[in-house]
Order: structure tokens, then C-alpha cells, then sequence
């Protein structure tokens, strides 16, 4: 494309060399000798609109006075490589974004199976209190207890305790966790309340599908007992 670029330059130079110009003319041809006047410049305006050093707006000036149909490839060129870069960018974060999502992961489930001491694929609350008694996980629950601001075994135990069942599975676990570093700025008991909110949500789904089963079968036994009488 900048070779494009550089040949229609040129053209419009040569035919307008002897040409007498208006003032918008004279501009147009300074916009294009600065800018556009060979591969070396045409390559340097191009990045600097790509990257920004430079209002890509006014650098396609003298394409659109050349003609409507150069002005629309340049538009059309520039948006293209502005939203590949974009989507460049945003790839490259949130790969890193997931590269550091796996690594604690990985690290949380590694920390439950140490603190898992009877294997059998829960945390119990003596479980996580024995753990800060471990010189070598202590340090780590610490930093968790730390980063989300609880002041005891038993505020950090409620909030990874999603369903209220008194043990914590290896998915509350790492869940948990991961939720607790997205919300490192809050306060331990603005995070319990929306554990409570959760828990309270969650049941009143189920009475919901429970009042729906039951309408379900009273419709049934409703309708059979319709369909009986009507055959009588």
C-alpha cells in the first residue's frame, strides 16, 4: 500500500509541476512533498498514523483532492490496520491476563491438596486453622487473610465457603480465591454480606423450582383427573 501511495503522490506531482494553485492547492502539494514524496517518507507518514504520531485525518488530505476513490482506500486501510492493532493489544493482555489466571489457579489447587490432610476433597474449618499452624503454608494464608482484610481463620473460612456447608470443596477453593484478588480492595465484611446475598438468592431458586414442580404435577394429576370423568 505504501508503494500505492507513493506512485499517485508522484503522478499528481508531475502533472501539477508548471500549474498555477490556489492557496488550498499549494497546501495540498507541500502536504504531499513533506509527506508523501518517496518510499522513505511514505513509510514514515504511514507509521506515524498508524501509531498516532501524527493526525491520520489530516495526513489523507491530499489523497481525497486526488480523488474521492484514494481518499476511501486510505480511510479504509487506516482502519483496518488501527483496529488489527488493537485486537493485537487487547490479545496480548488478556493472554497475559490468562497465562497469570492458570498460574494461580494452579497454585491455589496445589494449596488445598497440602491442606487437604484427610484426602477426602474438602476443607474442614480445622483444616484451614491447622494450615496457619504449618510454617510453610503459613506465610500464605497470611498473605490471602492480608490481601482481602480478614482478621480471623473464621471470616476467611465463611467467604470460601460459598454454600453454608460448613466444608470447603477444591472448586469453592480456587473460585474463592480468585475471586478474593479481584477483590483485594474490599473490606472482609462487605464481602460476607455478599456471600449472605448469594446463599439467600440461591435458596430462594430452589423454592422457586420447587413451587414449579409442584405446579407441574398438580396440572398433571389435575388434567388425568379431568380426562377420567370426561370418559365416564
Amino acid at each position: 500500500y505504501a508503494l500505492y501511495l507513493e506512485d499517485i503522490s508522484l503522478a499528481y506531482l508531475k502533472e501539477t509541476y508548471n500549474n498555477e494553485f490556489d492557496q488550498s492547492s499549494k497546501d495540498t502539494i507541500t502536504n504531499l512533498k513533506e509527506n508523501w514524496n518517496g518510499m522513505g517518507r511514505t513509510v514514515r507518514s504511514l507509521v506515524f498514523c498508524i501509531t498516532g504520531g501524527k493526525e491520520w485525518a489530516d495526513m489523507s488530505q491530499p489523497f481525497w483532492i486526488m480523488g474521492t476513490g484514494n481518499g476511501i482506500s486510505f480511510m479504509l486501510f487506516m482502519s483496518l490496520m488501527v483496529i488489527g492493532l488493537l485486537n493485537i493489544l487487547i490479545g496480548v493482555f488478556v493472554g497475559e491476563a490468562d497465562t497469570k489466571r492458570q498460574g494461580r489457579d494452579e497454585e491455589s489447587s496445589r494449596l488445598f491438596d497440602i491442606l487437604d490432610t484427610d484426602s477426602d476433597g474438602l476443607l474442614s474449618f480445622d483444616e484451614i486453622s491447622e494450615g496457619f499452624q504449618n510454617k510453610h503454608l503459613a506465610a500464605d494464608l497470611e498473605l490471602i487473610e492480608h490481601r482481602v482484610g480478614t482478621e480471623t481463620v473464621t471470616d476467611l473460612f465463611n467467604i470460601l465457603d460459598v454454600d453454608g456447608s460448613k466444608s470447603i470443596t477444591k472448586l469453592e477453593f480456587t473460585q474463592g480465591l480468585a475471586k478474593l484478588y479481584g477483590h483485594a480492595c474490599a473490606s472482609a465484611d462487605l464481602l460476607l454480606e455478599e456471600q449472605k446475598i448469594l446463599r439467600k438468592l440461591n435458596q430462594l431458586q430452589q423454592h422457586v423450582n420447587q413451587l414449579e414442580d409442584a405446579l407441574v404435577t398438580l396440572d398433571y394429576h389435575a388434567g388425568g383427573h379431568h380426562t377420567s370423568k370426561s370418559s365416564e
